[in-house]
C-alpha cells in the first residue's frame, strides 16, 4: 500500500522544482492564508461600503372579494377590492463617533496584513 502511494505522489512531480511547486501549491496553510486575505478583503470593501446610503423598496399587491350588505338597500353586494402599496426607503450615517472611519482604517491595516503576493 505504501509503495503504491509513494509511486502515485512520485508521478505527480518529476523534478525537484516540480515537487516544491506542488507541495506549496496543496499547502494547507497556503490555502488557509489566501481565505484569510479574500475574508480581510471582503471586511474591507464592506467597510467603505458602510459610508454609502441605504437604499431599500419594496411592493405589494392585494385582491379582496367578499360579501357584504348595503346599508341603504338592506341587499348583498359582491365586492372586489385591489390595492396596490409601493414604498422607498432610504438612510445614511452621517456621524457615528468617528467609528466607521476607525473601522476602515483597521480593516485597512488588516487587509494589508494578510495580503499574500
Amino acid at each position: 500500500m505504501h509503495k503504491r502511494l509513494l509511486i502515485l505522489q512520485h508521478q505527480k512531480c518529476g523534478s525537484l522544482d516540480e515537487c516544491i511547486a506542488y507541495a506549496i501549491e496543496n499547502n494547507i496553510t497556503v490555502k488557509d492564508a489566501l481565505l484569510n486575505t479574500n475574508i480581510a478583503e471582503v471586511n474591507y470593501d464592506r467597510a467603505k461600503s458602510s459610508r454609502l446610503p441605504n437604499l431599500f423598496g419594496s411592493a405589494s399587491q392585494n385582491f379582496s372579494n367578499g360579501n357584504s350588505i348595503d346599508p341603504i338597500t338592506s341587499d348583498f353586494v359582491s365586492d372586489q377590492i385591489y390595492s396596490s402599496n409601493v414604498g422607498i426607503n432610504s438612510s445614511m450615517t452621517l456621524f457615528q463617533g468617528n467609528q466607521i472611519n476607525n473601522d476602515l482604517k483597521q480593516r485597512g491595516i488588516t487587509f494589508r496584513t494578510e495580503f499574500i503576493y
